[in-house]
This record gives structure tokens, C-alpha cells and sequence, in this order.
């Protein structure tokens, strides 16, 4: 089972890796370093449209032409167990321009001779590219061509087959801005450059730029995982920074990855907000059993189907949390108050108990673990089923993969 394969994370849980050969290659060991190395969204830097829409990876790979696939036919079983649970990763994402690139000056002038539609060869190529390599967002890191026009054009193209249109802007702001504007809720993801060429940038001041759509800032390996840290901290202190990103997974190395997604979720941290919760074991989530909203209705795993019953909303007192169900605005609830081992979870009307209240253990692969005051034990999925419908409890942490759960966006 695929963890929610294809959708964003809620704020605070973003960790983005871009990367290049070494994902075009990806032997076993890439495979499950990073499967378990905590990053969420992985970027394939880069895919070169060429003057007849042809496209290339990577600047040595022909991928897709005339909308067919003709490049490694191995490639997209690959990044398929990317996906596949137990993993942190549940987003896949292609990265198009960098510096000097002539893709968007191309997709221009595609654009002008043929427009967006079925018969285009833009249309049919990335079609093709979505379809082979289950690709969930094209990200746009124009460096020289600069047209908002055409820019917003191809990504609502690309809305249109199905994925997303992400943004990863360094410089321009004007550009950018008109950008975003004209393809509204089609992106969900602005990845600013905070290193490099665009070291000087300011989280908050993009923001503004963007209505108050929160940027993804991101950093590279020149700095160290602490430091890279107290960027993330200051950045989500500043301006609520949604998650964070890293250039480039080559430049880390398999050894030092986990540090570096690490110091993106210590950064960024959790924070207040509405959130489904998902269990590394199962890949199911948290849900109240039958849809069930009065005081005394049980806490299970279910597959997540949108309900709001299967929606929870986080409020943070302090460095503890109350987890209040979004469709029955009861709190998640200790039974009994027990101190014991496998004693079940519920809903109850919230009364500020120390059963009603968590803190969070941070896990090194972006998963957290929340632990009842009350009693120091975990929200767990008893006995590590992997089934819908069974119970959840509170139970003693030994670090099992039942008691870590992903806070994503509704």
C-alpha cells in the first residue's frame, strides 16, 4: 500500500529533496535510503524541453518524444518503490529550467505556434511523462525566459492532465507574482531559493508577494545539517514556513540525508492546524469508528476517504496539544483516564484532562509519535495491525512504525 501517495502534507510537514543522475539511476541502496531517510516530496531535476517539445532528462537522457515514451523502460518501476509503504516519500515532482535553460524560452514559443490543447505536442508529451512515471507536480525553475503568460498557460495545461504546478523562484518577483496569480489554486507549492543566488531572500516578504500563500524555503549542502536547522527554526518563527527543502541529494550523499531531512522537520516543527493522520505501519488513518460523533465513540484506522471524521484539528497550549475531531469538535481522550497499556482511545467533550493533551516525539523520518501527559504512553495501532477498522490505543513506546504518524493537509 502506498502511504496517501499524491497528496500535500499539512503545515509543518513538508521536506522536499531535489536531485539528478543518481535519481535517474537509482540502484537498491538509493532506493531505501531514501524511502526512509524522513524527506516527503522528491523533485527530478531536471527535465529539458527541447525546441520541438521533445524531452530530455538530465541533459543525457531522451525520455519522450512525439508523445511516446522512449527512455528507460526500468525507470518508472524505480521511483515507483519510492512510494511504496513503509516511506516517507508520497510526492513526486519534475523540475523544468535552471540556470540558462532554454525549456520555458521553448515551451514559449510552443505555446505561440500551438497552443495547450490535446493535439499540442507539450500537451502529449507531459501526458506521457505523467503517465509513465506517476509524476504528481511539474515545478517551474525558470531562469531566463521570464513569460508569465505563457508560464501560466502550460501550468494550468498541466492542471488539466492532473497534477500540479509548483514554482521555485530565486529572483523577479514580478514575474513570479503574476505567475502565481493567474494559476491560483493549480500550484500548491512555492519552493524559494534561500542559498546561492538567492541567499538574500525573505520567506516573509515573498509571502506578502503571494497573498500570504506560504513559501517552501529551501537550502543546500554548503551548509550543515545544524546550521540548515536554525535556518528552517528561523524561517518557520518568522513567516510559518510550511516545510522546507535541500539542494541537492548527490551533493548530500546516502550517509548524511536522514541528518539533513531531520534538520528540516526540527526546524519547521509541528504547529496548530487541521490535519489527517497517517500510520507508517498501515498507511491507513486515524478515523472515529462508524463516522461516530457522541462522547465514548472509539478511535480506529480506516482508509482515508475525505470524511471529516477522519479530519483533526491541532491547537497547541503551549508545548502540548489538544487533538479536537473535526466533525464531532470532541476531543481525542484517553479512556477511563487509564494509565495502562492497551487501553482504547475516544472521543469526549474536551475539558483541558491530561488525557486530552499530547506532546510530540519527533521520529527521524518526518514521523511523529504523540504521547498522552497523562500517562507518558503512545498513540498506537494496536497490536501493529495493518487492517481497517482496528483499534487505536495507548501503549508503551518502543519506537514501532505502528505508534509514527504523518500530519498531512486534509
Amino acid at each position: 500500500m502506498t502511504l496517501l501517495a499524491g497528496f500535500r502534507p499539512a503545515s509543518g510537514a513538508v521536506a522536499a529533496l531535489f536531485g539528478r543522475e543518481e535519481l535517474f539511476t537509482l540502484n537498491s541502496t538509493d532506493i531505501s535510503t531514501l524511502k526512509n531517510s524522513g524527506f516527503t516530496t522528491i523533485i527530478l531535476f531536471v527535465v529539458d524541453v527541447e525546441s520541438n517539445g521533445d524531452l530530455n532528462y538530465n541533459g543525457d537522457h531522451l525520455i519522450v518524444q512525439n508523445g511516446t515514451w522512449v527512455g528507460d523502460t526500468g525507470w518508472a518501476g524505480r521511483l515507483a518503490q519510492l512510494k511504496q509503504a513503509p516511506t516517507t516519500i508520497y510526492r513526486l515532482e519534475v523540475c523544468t529550467g535552471g540556470s540558462g535553460a532554454p525549456s520555458w524560452t521553448n515551451i514559449k514559443n510552443l505555446i505561440a505556434s500551438q497552443g495547450t490543447g490535446s493535439t499540442s505536442i507539450l500537451y502529449k508529451n507531459f501526458q506521457c511523462l505523467k503517465n509513465t512515471l506517476g509524476v504528481d507536480a511539474i515545478c517551474n525553475d525558470d531562469e531566463v525566459q521570464f513569460d508569465a503568460t505563457s508560464a501560466a498557460q502550460f501550468g494550468n495545461m498541466i492542471a488539466g492532465l492532473g497534477m500540479k504546478a509548483t514554482l521555485c523562484p530565486y529572483n523577479n518577483q514580478s514575474y513570479w507574482q503574476s505567475v502565481k496569480s493567474q494559476l491560483g489554486s493549480n500550484c500548491d507549492a512555492v519552493y524559494l531559493q534561500c542559498y546561492d543566488g538567492g541567499a538574500g531572500n525573505d520567506p516573509g516578504s515573498w509571502n506578502s508577494l503571494f497573498g500570504g500563500f506560504r513559501v517552501i524555503p529551501g537550502d543546500w549542502n554548503s551548509d550543515s545539517a545544524s546550521t540548515v536547522q536554525s535556518k528552517m527554526n528561523s524561517w518557520q518563527n518568522a513567516t510559518g514556513a510550511p516545510g522546507g527543502f535541500m539542494w541537492q541529494y548527490e551533493l548530500i550523499g546516502n550517509t548524511n540525508l536522514a541528518s539533513y531531512a531531520a534538520a528540516v522537520y526540527n526546524g519547521i516543527g509541528l504547529h496548530s492546524g487541521t490535519y489527517r493522520m497517517g500510520n507508517l505501519k498501515s498507511g491507513l488513518v486515524l478515523d472515529a469508528n462508524g463516522g461516530g460523533t457522541g462522547n465514548g465513540t472509539t478511535l480506529i484506522q480506516w482508509g482515508y476517504s475525505g470524511s471529516t471524521n477522519m479530519q483533526w484539528t491541532m491547537n497547541f497550549i503551549g508545548s502540548q496539544a489538544k487533538i479536537i475531531g473535526v466533525n464531532s469538535g470532541r476531543a481525542v481522550t484517553v479512556t477511563g483516564n487509564s494509565m495502562s497499556d492497551n487501553a482504547p482511545l475516544e472521543l469526549l467533550d474536551y475539558s483541558g484532562a491530561t488525557d486530552q493533551l499530547v506532546t510530540f516525539n519527533t521520529n527521524p523520518n518526518g514521523y511523529y509519535t504523540p504521547i498522552f501527559v497523562s500517562s507518558g504512553k503512545a498513540m498506537t495501532v494496536a497490536g501493529a495491525s495493518t487492517s481497517a477498522g482496528a483499534a487505536v490505543i495507548q501503549y508503551t513506546y518502543n519506537g514501532g512504525s505502528n505508534a509514527q504518524w504523518q500530519f498531512r493537509a486534509p
